[in-house]
C-alpha cells in the first residue's frame, strides 16, 4: 500500500472505493461459505480432515478483509488528520495582518535625497521564508556604449535587479495547507510577532532614555528605592533598580510605568513654563539694582530724581517685555 503522508487528497477517495469493492468482493465468497459449513455441521459431522483446508482457505480471506478495514480505517484517520492541521493553520493566521505597514527610509538618487516609503510589515518574513515570486529585471549589455551580441547574433541580456513580489494571505494559506506544514505557519506568526514585539520595546525604550538622565522624574513618581544590606538602608540608584526590577517584555506594564514618567515630565515643564516669566523678570530686575541704589541715594540725599525715573523707566520696560499671567 501507498504511503499515506505522501498521498495526494484526491487519491483517497478512489483508494477507499478500491478497498471496499475488494472487500465486497471477498465477503461475496467468505460469508456464504462459512454459512454453508455452519448448516451443514447442524447435520452431520464434517470430516476434519477434509474440511481443515476449506476452513484456512476463509480464515485467510477473512484475514484480508480485516486488513483491507485496517487500511480503510488508516485513511479515514489521515483525512481527519489533514483536516485537523489545515483548521490549525487556519487558526495560526488568522489574526495575522498582511496589511499592517511600517515606514522606511530610502536614499533617492534622482532627487539625491532621503525619501521615505510604506511597506507591509510581513513582507520580509513572507521573502525569508520562501513565500514571494522572484521576477528578473533584464537589460542589454553593452561594452562602453555597444551592444554586446551572443555567438547567434542576439543581444546579450544581464540581469538587472530580482524582485521580490509576496504573495498574499490567500496564497500562503493555499501552500501551508498543501504542504500541510504546521510548523511554518507557527514560525512565520511567531517571527512578525516577535518582531513588533521589539519594536515596540525597543520604542518605549527610547521614550524611557531622556526620562531617566538624572532620578528627577523617577522620584517623583516612585520615590527612592531601598535596600536593606547587612542591616543597612541603601538606595538603589534608580537606572540599576529599573533594570533589575522592571519587566521590559510586558509591555502593557513598562509602557504604562514610563507614561507616568512621562506625565510628571510634562507637569514639571508646565510648572516651569508658568514660572519662566517671573523668574525672567527678576533676573531682569537684578540687572538694574545698581541704579535703584543710585537713584535712592540721589533722590533722597541730594533731591535729584532723574535716575529714579531713568529706573522706572526701565523696571516698565522689563514688566513689558516679560508679562505675568492673570
Amino acid at each position: 500500500m501507498e504511503d499515506l503522508k505522501k498521498l495526494e487528497d484526491h487519491k483517497f477517495d478512489d483508494l477507499r472505493a478500491k478497498l471496499e469493492l475488494e472487500i465486497e468482493n471477498l465477503d461475496k465468497y467468505v460469508k456464504p461459505a462459512a454459512l454453508a459449513i455452519e448448516e451443514l455441521e447442524k447435520v452431520e459431522p464434517l470430516d476434519e480432515e477434509k474440511i481443515g483446508g476449506f476452513m484456512a482457505e476463509i480464515k485467510l480471506l477473512e484475514s484480508e478483509i480485516k486488513e483491507r478495514e485496517a487500511k480503510i480505517d488508516l485513511i479515514d484517520k489521515e483525512v481527519k488528520l489533514r483536516l485537523e492541521v489545515r483548521e490549525m493553520i487556519d487558526n495560526a493566521l488568522k489574526d495575522l495582518d498582511f496589511e499592517e505597514e511600517e515606514t522606511h527610509k530610502k536614499w533617492d538618487r534622482e532627487s539625491k535625497e532621503e525619501v521615505e516609503y510604506k511597506e507591509p510589515i510581513i513582507n520580509q518574513f513572507l521573502h525569508n521564508l520562501e513565500f514571494c515570486d522572484h521576477i528578473e529585471l533584464k537589460e542589454e549589455l553593452r561594452v562602453e556604449g555597444v551592444l554586446q551580441l551572443d555567438d547567434e547574433g542576439l543581444p546579450i541580456e544581464i540581469v538587472k535587479e530580482v524582485k521580490h513580489i509576496p504573495w498574499n494571505k490567500e496564497a500562503v494559506l493555499k501552500e501551508l495547507k498543501l504542504k500541510l506544514d504546521l510548523d511554518k505557519a507557527n514560525l512565520l506568526v511567531r517571527r512578525v510577532k516577535d518582531y513588533k514585539h521589539n519594536k515596540k520595546k525597543s520604542g518605549i525604550e527610547n521614550r524611557l532614555k531622556p526620562l531617566i538622565v538624572n532620578n528627577v522624574y523617577f522620584h517623583r513618581v516612585f520615590g527612592p528605592q531601598i535596600e536593606l544590606i547587612k542591616g543597612q538602608k541603601h538606595e538603589i540608584p534608580h537606572k540599576h533598580w529599573i533594570e533589575k526590577n522592571w519587566d521590559k517584555d510586558d509591555l502593557i506594564d513598562f509602557e504604562a510605568k514610563v507614561l507616568k514618567l512621562e506625565e510628571a515630565k510634562a507637569k514639571s515643564l508646565e510648572k516651569e513654563k508658568k514660572e519662566k516669566p517671573l523668574k525672567d523678570r527678576k533676573l531682569e530686575y537684578k540687572k538694574i539694582d545698581d541704579l535703584l541704589f543710585e537713584a535712592l541715594v540721589e533722590k533722597h540725599e541730594e533731591g535729584r530724581p532723574e535716575k529714579m525715573v531713568e529706573y522706572l523707566k526701565l523696571r516698565k520696560e522689563i514688566k513689558d517685555k516679560h508679562p505675568l499671567e492673570d
